[in-house]
């Protein structure tokens, strides 16, 4: 659970629906958004007000390293699915960047930032890994081919007004 005020994140079991141990500290500034890596080893905390992705090692529940420098405000984050993919990537909606920053997880290497329209607030990635869908507020879901080099979006799909979230069915 990120704690945007508390520079914190709470971990809970599901098996016993509670708190497990101290939260995490030592995030940047502002952890509003949370993502697993497919092998479980990692989480990636998107921090709002340092611009940034801290890395946190699940088994000591420790940050480690530098944290990755993303555009301004992230607001969201989504891995690709696969566990057995050596290189995974993490998609980074910048909510007051107009853009999405594109990461090699296990590299801590930003990829590429495409441009996806003001107010980018949500992200999900297909099931089979294909793509990246992404949410900005003035109507638009941008969609990045996990495959483009240099990460672009591909097509925009006009949705409606002022939308906030997405969920891609399996």
């Amino acid at each position: 659970v990120a704690r945007r005020t508390a520079n914190a994140v709470n971990v809970s079991s599901t098996a016993t629906n509670m708190l497990v141990g101290e939260p995490i500290t030592g995030l940047g500034f502002a952890p509003i958004a949370l993502a697993v890596s497919p092998d479980g080893l990692l989480l990636l905390v998107a921090n709002s007000q340092s611009n940034s992705v801290t890395y946190v090692n699940t088994t000591t529940r420790l940050p480690f390293g530098m944290d990755v420098t993303v555009g301004a405000g992230p607001q969201a984050i989504a891995i690709t699915n696969d566990p057995l993919d050596p290189f995974p990537l993490a998609y980074v909606a910048n909510g007051n960047g107009a853009s999405v920053t594109v990461l090699d997880v296990n590299n801590r290497m930003v990829l590429g930032t495409p441009g996806v329209g003001i107010g980018p607030v949500s992200v999900a990635v297909m099931p089979d890994d294909s793509a990246a869908y992404v949410v900005s507020i003035t109507g638009m879901v941008s969609v990045i081919l996990t495959d483009s080099d240099p990460p672009a979006v591909s097509t925009t799909i006009p949705v409606g007004v002022t939308p906030f979230g997405i969920a891609i069915t399996p």
